[in-house]
């Protein structure tokens, strides 16, 4: 069975057995794509859309206000760590609104069909995820160049003191 491809991007199946015994002598179709489904869910997509991402903003900012306090405290640490952590402070309630964001937008792009009630609880789910994950990413990178700009100062010290 040989399958070619014609000018107009139609897909031509010739039913020409590989052996000398023919099998099948039915005569080819060129390939037409189905036709894209019409299915409206229970709530339109605008709607559905702007449900899931208030619902996103809401969890997002519960998030942020009860847990991202405490995790980017800038009262903590002193010193040169304070400002790290204050900049961190700064931008990680719109971090984690982001990361809710974009957790329901893939979601929504990638997987919801019929926008019905299960879809959209799995959309905030989505964004939950998204936001913790974001969250976390975020508090690890704060670690993360702590942890650098304290190597950087060590050896600035060590070269200094060792006449470098």
């Amino acid at each position: 069975m040989a399958i070619t491809v014609d000018k107009h991007g139609n897909i031509i199946r010739d039913n020409v057995p590989v052996s000398n015994t023919p099998r099948n002598t039915q005569p080819s179709r060129p390939y037409t794509p189905p036709a894209p489904s019409s299915y409206d869910g229970d709530i339109p997509t605008v709607i559905f859309y702007l449900i899931t991402i208030f619902l996103s903003a809401a969890a997002s900012w519960l998030l942020a206000g009860l847990v991202g306090v405490h995790i980017f405290d800038p009262s903590r640490p002193s010193g040169w760590l304070k400002g790290i952590s204050k900049f961190f402070h700064s931008i990680g309630c719109y971090t984690i609104f982001f990361g809710s964001f974009a957790g329901v937008f893939w979601y929504n792009i990638k997987h919801a069909y019929y926008f019905d009630f299960k879809e959209l609880v799995l959309s905030f789910l989505s964004g939950l995820a998204g936001s913790v994950i974001v969250g976390v990413a975020v508090f690890l990178l704060t670690i993360v160049v702590q942890i650098i700009i304290g190597i950087i100062i060590i050896g600035v010290a060590i070269s200094f003191f060792a006449g470098g």
